[in-house]
This record gives structure tokens, C-alpha cells and sequence, in this order.
């Protein structure tokens, strides 16, 4: 890449108003319901309402479940974050 297109990229992303949500969860007996469905439709209602470009939905890399309902709902994997426990 071109010093020009990674500047590009960036303002692509800057310029992009996501709506960041941390957590959604529908307890384990409830599941299987549409509950996490109808929460997550209702979320992107919010978000088209309210001028938001995207929804940046984070959930843990070993959360194998709510990683295919999330896919199943049409989001796709974009980055993946790291961390170190520093103490």
C-alpha cells in the first residue's frame, strides 16, 4: 500500500459513525427463544435512527456461539484485538 491509501483507509474509518456495544447477552435458559434476535434488530433500528454507519459488536475470541450468531445475522469478522495482563 501507498503512504496516499493507508491515509485513505483512515479516513474512511474516521469518517464512519459506529455505534460500539460491549455486551449483549440473553441468559442461557432464554436461549433458542429469537430473543437475541429481537434485541439485535432492535439494536440496529437504534443505530439506522440515530445515523449510524455501523455496529462494531464485541465479544470474546472463544465465544464460539455468539461468533456464529453474530455471522448468522450478517456481521463479519473485521479485526482482532490483543491484549497482555500486564501484573
Amino acid at each position: 500500500h501507498s503512504i496516499d491509501e493507508v491515509v485513505d483507509q483512515m479516513h474512511q474509518y474516521i469518517d464512519e459513525k459506529r455505534l460500539f456495544v460491549q455486551l449483549l447477552q440473553v441468559h442461557p435458559e432464554y436461549r433458542g427463544r429469537g430473543i437475541g434476535k429481537t434485541l439485535l434488530s432492535r439494536l440496529e433500528k437504534y443505530a439506522v435512527e440515530n445515523g449510524y454507519d455501523a455496529i462494531d459488536m464485541i465479544t470474546s475470541a472463544s465465544n464460539d456461539g455468539a461468533i456464529r450468531f453474530y455471522e448468522r445475522e450478517g456481521y463479519e469478522i473485521e479485526r482482532l484485538q490483543l491484549y497482555k495482563i500486564l501484573r
